[in-house]
């Protein structure tokens, strides 16, 4: 991971999309990293799902958009052609949504919750 590339105990995540973007050794091997590892990942999904989309709310695809292509390109499955990624613009916020949504309809009963859009 990063910080252990960089050598520091610890490190903020602007600091490491300053570095991606300076093209950074360590960020830009960081970022293939964690496009590997999303990859595989999403690869499990499809052969499991197989859904047409997934949403990532990740800081780093928000941040870096040009991920999501490299991530993409690295599917293997047939199935991962008919599947669109698309980065989350809840960020923070989709964690606070699903645990009101979970509350809502499981502790008051209400199955047809719709909150109003979020602007940002």
């Amino acid at each position: 991971n990063y910080h252990s590339l960089k050598n520091t105990q610890s490190v903020l995540p602007e600091d490491f999309i300053r570095g991606y973007r300076n093209g950074e050794t360590a960020a830009v091997d960081a970022a293939e990293n964690f496009v590997t590892y999303m990859a595989l990942g999403i690869n499990n999904l499809v052969n499991i799902f197989n859904p047409q989309l997934i949403v990532l709310n990740s800081m780093l695809t928000a941040n870096l958009p040009d991920l999501i292509p490299r991530i993409s390109g690295r599917l293997t499955n047939r199935m991962s052609r008919e599947c669109r990624l698309v980065p989350s613009r809840l960020q923070d916020t989709a964690t606070l949504l699903g645990g009101v949504y979970l509350c809502t309809r499981h502790y008051l009963g209400i199955d047809a919750f719709c909150p109003p859009l979020l602007t940002r």
